[in-house]
C-alpha cells in the first residue's frame, strides 16, 4: 500500500469520533493533520467543542468524504462502511483497534480502499 500517495493526493480527513480531550489519539491526530494543511472535519454525535476544527454530527454533514479516518470500536465499523459507499468516500481509515475484517471486506467489495491498523499521524511522520 502506497500510503505516500494516499496522504499527498487527498486533503480532505473526516475524523470519526472525534474528542474533546487533548490527551485522545482521536484529538491530537486531528490537530497535527490540520497543522499540516489537512481539510479535517470532527464527527461525533455529541458535537463537542474542539478549537481547532469543526464537528459535525454525521459523516454525511461532513461530505465530501476522501478519508474517513476512524476511532470507534469495532462493532461501529459496519454501519461507517455502509454510510462511506453511500457518501462515495474514497478511503476508509482505520486506526489501530479499530479493525473488523468482515466491515473492511464489505467496504472493499464497494470500492473503497480500507487501510486497517497503521496510525495516520506514523505514517504521515515517515514520508
Amino acid at each position: 500500500m502506497n500510503f505516500k500517495s494516499i496522504l499527498t493526493q487527498n486533503k480532505r480527513v473526516a475524523v470519526v469520533g472525534i474528542s474533546a480531550n487533548p490527551d485522545r489519539p482521536s484529538h491530537w491526530i486531528a490537530k497535527y493533520l490540520v497543522e499540516q494543511g489537512y481539510d479535517v472535519i470532527g464527527v461525533n454525535p455529541g458535537k463537542p467543542k474542539v478549537d481547532f476544527v469543526k464537528v459535525v454530527a454525521t459523516l454525511a454533514d461532513a461530505a465530501p468524504l476522501e478519508i474517513v479516518d476512524v476511532f470507534r470500536s469495532p462493532d461501529a465499523i459496519p454501519a461507517i462502511v455502509e454510510e462511506c459507499k453511500t457518501l462515495g468516500a474514497k478511503i476508509l481509515w482505520l486506526q489501530p483497534g479499530a479493525e473488523n475484517p468482515v466491515a473492511e471486506k464489505t467496504a472493499r467489495s464497494y470500492g473503497i480502499e480500507v487501510i486497517s491498523g497503521p496510525c495516520i499521524y506514523q505514517e504521515h511522520r515517515r514520508m
